[in-house]
């Protein structure tokens, strides 16, 4: 079975490094962009074999909110996507919900839940894979 791809979009360099060390020790291939526009563009240039079966989204970005970001994200059709936020994420639950965002973790990523991700978005690209068989 092939690695799942993990994209960070994260502004802050250690967070993005830690966070990569964490999802490739669970099995992903990592790959880490520094704010949204150049994440948006990679992916309306990839093709449907290279997408990235999760990303994780810093929740606020240099000139975004991650929510507009997820926004952004599945009106493109993109299915997969964990903010990562500084506070709790249970005020904001439902406004990250009706953004897009199907998770909220807060930071730092642990080794357990970077497993988990890892493993919930390998079963969401096998799955999407059969249907378009």
């Amino acid at each position: 079975m092939q690695p799942t791809l993990a994209w960070i979009v994260d502004d802050s360099p250690a967070c993005s490094r830690l966070l990569a060390r964490r999802l490739g020790d669970a099995g992903a291939e990592v790959r880490a962009f520094s704010d949204a526009p150049p994440a948006l563009a990679e992916l309306d240039e990839t093709g449907p074999g290279s997408l990235p079966g999760l990303i994780v989204l810093d929740g606020e970005l240099p000139g975004c909110q991650g929510e507009d970001v997820a926004r952004d994200l599945r009106r493109r059709g993109y299915p997969g996507v964990i903010a990562l936020l500084s506070g709790s994420p249970r005020a904001d639950e439902s406004a990250l919900r009706a953004a897009g965002i199907d998770a909220a973790l807060v930071k730092p990523l642990t080794s357990g839940q970077a497993g988990r991700l890892i493993a919930a978005a390998a079963r969401r690209v096998h799955r999407l894979a059969r249907e378009v068989a």
